[in-house]
C-alpha cells in the first residue's frame, strides 16, 4: 500500500526510534519488525484490535505523541467514513473523536449482530471501555437504533411456489438455510429434489453444531426477480428461512438503514425490511415446459407455460435475470400472445458451453398488458409470437426447420416429445452444410487421397461388357452426372476395366466397375476394418439409450484419388473410355482407405460418442441433452472435412437403431429381422458352392446361435475334399433348425466391465463353443456372446477355443478363476513337464494369474448334458 510523503516520514521516524532502542536484529527477532511495516488496519482486525495494535508499537518506540496520527492514517477508510460522517461532526472534530466514532461504530455493529434483540444503549455502555464524547456516542447509537434493524428485526417476505415465507436476512451467517417443515410445507420435493450435502454441519448462534439433512436449489421471489439460490436443510433452526452471506454476495444485495430496504441486482428490485413488503410483485411465473438444451452460441424459442394464468391475450414476459448469474444465459423480454397459460419464449446462450434448464425452471414472469393501448407502441421493438404448440416463432427458427424438412429426413421412429423434436429439427436445420440432397451437393474431402499401389506390374486392358439398350441409356444418365460434378473425367490411359451397374437395396443403381484383375496387381494395406463386436461393446461401457446412425451421400465419391492412380481406374464405356477423379467402388483397398480418412475425421469422438465402420456412422448418449451435443459435435467434424450425409438414409434421436445387420437397442444387440429374410427364403442348396452361399449368410449371425457349429456340422461335412455332395435329412434338418433359432435368436446384452463374467463351455463329438454371460440387476444370467467351432482334434481346438477367448478383452483382466469338472485342467497347473500344446495354455493361465478348481459333476445338475466342462470366469479389478 502506498503512503504519502507525511506517512512515509513518520514511518521512517517510527523505525529509526525501534533502532535506537533494540537495533534490528531484536526487532526482527521479537517481531516488531513486521508489525511496524504495516500500519493499516488489516480486513479481519476490528477497530480495537488495530488501536491496541498501534498503542503498543508507538509505546516501544517511545512515539506515544505520534499514536493518534498512526490509528487515524490506519483505520480503513470504506469502515470510518460512512460512521463518522454519520455522527454530526462532520469536519469540525478532533482526532480523538473521530477514533471514538470509529471505535464505537465498532462495538455497535457486533452487538447488533447477535440474535437476540438487545438495547443498543445499554449494551454499548456496558461493553465500552473507552472515553468518548457523550454527543458522539448518541449519535452512533441513534444511527443503529433507528433503523430497527438488528438482527432479529432484519426480515423480509418472500415467495417460493404459491407459498409466503417470512425470512430473515442474515449478514453475520455465512450461508444460507431451510427449516425442514418449511420445506416439507412448500410440496416441491418433485420439482426441486434433496441433493447431497457438501456440509457435514454449520455452528449455530450459540456456537452449537447443527447436522445438515441436504441441499436444495429453490426459486425465491424477491420483488419482481425469481432468483435460484441453494439451500442448506436443518432441523434445529427457528426461523423458516435464512438468507446468508452467500446469497447476499451472488445477488448483489446491499441494506440501506436510512431507507430500511433491501436492494437485489444494483438495484433492480427492492423490498422493505422489517415488513417485508415488496414494491412490485409479480404473480404470473413463466415455467419451461419440458426440458430444454442450448447448444453454444444458439438462440432458442421454446415453449412455456403461465402459472395462475388462463385467458388468450397479450401480454410481456420479463426475463429472469437470475438465469445470467446461475447460468451465464439471457432471457428475451418480449412480447407474447397466450393460448390458456402457455406461449413461448426465447433464451440466448452467448457462451461456449452445452446449457440445460430442467422442466419447471421459472425463466420470467408474465405481465398482462391492454393489446388497444400498448401494442401499436411495441411491435417495432418486439417479435408478435402467436404459436406455442409447434414452436414456429422467429423467422430464423423457421428457416431452419423448413431446411431440416426439406432434407426428407423421417422423425418417425425417433421416440421424442414435440419439444424435443422442434429442439432436434432446429439443429439438423443449423446443420444444413452437413447433408447433401443429392450428388450435386456432394464434399470433397482434402485430409488423404488414395493411392493403388502396383508396383512395376504392366498395365491391365479388357473389353467391356455388353449392355442392352435400356442398360446404356442408365449408364448415360450417370456419366453425366458423374462427368458434371467431376467425379470422372475423360481418359487416354492404358489401364481399362469393364463398367457395370449394381442395384442398391433401395432399388437404385450405382456404377461400378470390375476391378478384379487390377485389384490382383495392388499390393493390400495392412490397415483392417474395426472389429464389429468391440465397436458393439462400447456402447454398454457409455451405458447409451439415445442413438441414430448416419449414412454418407456416396462416401467413397467424397474422397481424391492421387494423380497417379486416376489412370489405373480407367474403364471403357459404349461412348468412350473415362477414368476416376474420386475413389470408385470395387477396388481392393477402398473400404480401409475410407475408413482411415473417417477415422482421422472423428478422432475426438470416436469411441467416445460416436463409432464408424466405413461410411457408417452411430451416435450414442445417455440422454437427448447429451445428444444434441454429441452431434453437433459430429457436423462440425464433417463441416470441417468437406464431407456430406445422405439425409433419407440417417435415423436420429431413436431408443432403436438398424446397424451393421443388427438392431441396437439399450437392452442389447439383436439381429435385424430385414436381414434374414434371404437365410429364410434360400432354397436347399444344390451344390458346393450353394452350400458356401448360406453358410456366408448364416455366419455373421453366429454370435446369436447356441451351438451354432454343432448344428451346422452336416453341411461342413459336404466342404470337406473329395466329399461326394449328398442333400440328406440330416442336412435339411440343420438348416430347419438354424432357420427356426434365427427367427426367435436372443437379446446380446452389453457386457459390464464393473462386474463378474461367467464363461459357460462345452465340447462334444463334433464341435466346442462356449457361452459368455452376466448377471443382471434381478441375478438373472444373459447371454453376452456365444461362439462355437466344429475340430479335428478335441485337445488343440480346446486348447485354441480357450487361448482364443483369453486373448479378448473380455478376459483381459488381473485375476481369473476357472472352476470346471475337468480334472486335467487342474493337473495342467501341477505339471512340471508337459506337452508343447497344453504349454501354451499354462502360460496363458500364469500371465493371467488364472486360478483353477475342480469340482465334482454331480454338483451342477443344470449342465449335466454338456459332461464335459463348466468354466466360471470371475474378474476382480
Amino acid at each position: 500500500m502506498l503512503l504519502d510523503a507525511e506517512d512515509r516520514n513518520s514511518k521512517d521516524k517510527l523505525f529509526r526510534k525501534f533502532k535506537e532502542r533494540f537495533g534490528r536484529k531484536s526487532i526482527e527477532k521479537v517481531g516488531l519488525w513486521k508489525d511496524a511495516a504495516d500500519l493499516k488496519q488489516k480486513q479481519n482486525e476490528t477497530v480495537s484490535q488495530f488501536i491496541s495494535r498501534i498503542e503498543r508499537l508507538c509505546f516501544l518506540a517511545g512515539q506515544t505523541v505520534m499514536m493518534e496520527q498512526f490509528i487515524l492514517r490506519g483505520l480503513r477508510p470504506e469502515f470510518v467514513v460512512p460512521f463518522v460522517t454519520a455522527t454530526g461532526l462532520k469536519q469540525n472534530f478532533s482526532v480523538s473523536e473521530a477514533i471514538d466514532a470509529a471505535l464505537l461504530a465498532d462495538i455497535t455493529m457486533q452487538i447488533v449482530s447477535k440474535p437476540e434483540p438487545v438495547e443498543i444503549t445499554s449494551a454499548i455502555k456496558d461493553n465500552l471501555h473507552h472515553r468518548t464524547n457523550p454527543e458522539v456516542m448518541q449519535n452512533i447509537v441513534n444511527l443503529f437504533a433507528n433503523t430497527g434493524c438488528s438482527r432479529a428485526d432484519c426480515k423480509i417476505n418472500v415467495r417460493i411456489g404459491s407459498s409466503v415465507i417470512h425470512t430473515l436476512v442474515d449478514t453475520g451467517g455465512a450461508v444460507s438455510v431451510i427449516n425442514t417443515k418449511t420445506y416439507q410445507s412448500l410440496q416441491v420435493d418433485k420439482l426441486y429434489p434433496v441433493d447431497k450435502s457438501d456440509l457435514l454441519g454449520v455452528r449455530g448462534v450459540n456456537d452449537n453444531f447443527i447436522r445438515v439433512l441436504g441441499k436444495v436449489t429453490l426459486p425465491v421471489e424477491i420483488g419482481k426477480l425469481t432468483l435460484f439460490h441453494d439451500f442448506y436443510i436443518l432441523d434445529d433452526v427457528n426461523m423458516p428461512l435464512i438468507l446468508g452471506r452467500d446469497f447476499m454476495h451472488d445477488q448483489k444485495a446491499e441494506i440501506s438503514f436510512p431507507k430500511q430496504v433491501l436492494s437485489l441486482q444494483n438495484g433492480m428490485t427492492e423490498v422493505s425490511l422489517s415488513q417485508g413488503q415488496d414494491r412490485d410483485r409479480t404473480h404470473n411465473f413463466v415455467r419451461v415446459l419440458s426440458d430444454v438444451t442450448f447448444q453454444p452460441r444458439q438462440r432458442v424459442i421454446f415453449p412455456v407455460k403461465i402459472d395462475n394464468f388462463s385467458e388468450n391475450t397479450s401480454g410481456i414476459i420479463e426475463p429472469n435475470f437470475s438465469l445470467a448469474g446461475k447460468h451465464n444465459i439471457m432471457g428475451a423480454r418480449c412480447l407474447i400472445q397466450t393460448h390458456n397459460n402457455n406461449s413461448v419464449f426465447e433464451i440466448l446462450n452467448p457462451t461456449n458451453a452445452v446449457i440445460t434448464l430442467k422442466q419447471n425452471t421459472i425463466v420470467g414472469n408474465f405481465v398482462k398488458i391492454q393489446d388497444d393501448k400498448i401494442f401499436g407502441e411495441l411491435k417495432e421493438h418486439f417479435e408478435f409470437i402467436d404459436s406455442i404448440k409447434t414452436g414456429e416463432a422467429l423467422n430464423s427458427n423457421n428457416n431452419y426447420i423448413k431446411s431440416a424438412t426439406e432434407l426428407g429426413i423421417d422423425l418417425t421412429k425417433s421416440d421424442l416429445s414435440e419439444t424435443q423434436k422442434y429442439q432436434l429439427l432446429t439443429l439438423l436445420g443449423q446443420y444444413r452444410q452437413a447433408f447433401a440432397k443429392d450428388i450435386t451437393e456432394l464434399g470433397c474431402t482434402k485430409i488423404g487421397k488414395h493411392i493403388i499401389d502396383t508396383g512395376d506390374a504392366n498395365p491391365v486392358r479388357q473389353f467391356p461388357y455388353r449392355t442392352t439398350p435400356k442398360t446404356k441409356e442408365e449408364i448415360n444418365t450417370h456419366l453425366d452426372e458423374m462427368e458434371e460434378q467431376g467425379i470422372i473425367r475423360k481418359s487416354m490411359s492404358p489401364w481399362s476395366s469393364p463398367i457395370l451397374l449394381v442395384a442398391k437395396p433401395n432399388g437404385e443403381k450405382r456404377v461400378c466397375v470390375d476391378y478384379r484383375k487390377l485389384n490382383r496387381l495392388t499390393k493390400i494395406y495392412t490397415q483392417s476394418l474395426p472389429n464389429l463386436s468391440d465397436d458393439l461393446d462400447t456402447l454398454g461401457e457409455k451405458q447409451a439409450q439415445t442413438y441414430s446412425v448416419c449414412d454418407m451421400r456416396q462416401g467413397f465419391w467424397q474422397l481424391e484419388l492421387d494423380e497417379q492412380s486416376k489412370e489405373k481406374t480407367a474403364f471403357m464405356t459404349h461412348r468412350g473410355q473415362y477414368e476416376f477423379n474420386r475413389l470408385p467402388y470395387g477396388l481392393a483397398n477402398s473400404p480401409a482407405t475410407f475408413n482411415m480418412i473417417m477415422n482421422e475425421v472423428i478422432r475426438d469422438l470416436n469411441w467416445k460418442s460416436a463409432l464408424v465402420y466405413v461410411d457408417d456412422i452411430l451416435i450414442y448418449s445417455k440422454n437427448f441433452e447429451e445428444h444434441l451435443c454429441h452431434l453437433a459435435a459430429l457436423f462440425d467434424k464433417l463441416i470441417e472435412a468437406n464431407l456430406k450425409l445422405k439425409p433419407s438414409k440417417c435415423q436420429f434421436a431413436c431408443k432403436e437403431v438398424q446397424y451393421l445387420g443388427h438392431i441396437i437397442t439399450k437392452e442389447g444387440i439383436a439381429v435385424d429381422p430385414e436381414k434374414t429374410t434371404s437365410v429364410h427364403s434360400f432354397a436347399a442348396p444344390k451344390n458346393v458352392k450353394e452350400v458356401r452361399m448360406f453358410l456366408g449368410l448364416c455366419n455373421y449371425y453366429r454370435k446369436f446361435i447356441h451351438s451354432y457349429s454343432k448344428i451346422l456340422s452336416p453341411l461342413n461335412q459336404l466342404l470337406h475334399k473329395d466329399q461326394q455332395f449328398k442333400w440328406t435329412d440330416e442336412c435339411q434338418r440343420s438348416v430347419e433348425i438354424l432357420k427356426t433359432k434365427l427367427t426367435s435368436a436372443p437379446i446380446l446384452v452389453f457386457p459390464d466391465f464393473n462386474k463378474e463374467f461367467i464363461l459357460h463351455t462345452d465340447a462334444s463329438g463334433t464341435a466346442i463353443g462356449y457361452v459368455l454371460g452376466q448377471h443382471d440387476k434381478n441375478k438373472k444370467l444373459r447371454v453376452i456372446a456365444e461362439r462355437s467351432n466344429s475340430y479335428l482334434y478335441e485337445e488343440e481346438k480346446l486348447q485354441e477355443l480357450l487361448r482364443m477367448f483369453f486373448k479378448k478383452k473380455y478376459a483381459g483382466h488381473p485375476t481369473l478363476y476357472i472352476i470346471d469338472d475337468c480334472s486335467c485342467t487342474k493337473e495342467l497347473t501341477k505339471k512340471k513337464k508337459i506337452c508343447c500344446p497344453s504349454l501354451h495354455f499354462q502360460e496363458d493361465m500364469r500371465e493371467q494369474s488364472i486360478g483353477s478348481f475342480h469340482r465334482d459333476t454331480t454338483l451342477f445338475k443344470r449342465f449335466k448334458r454338456t459332461n464335459k466342462m463348466v468354466m466360471h470366469v470371475l474378474h476382480k479389478r
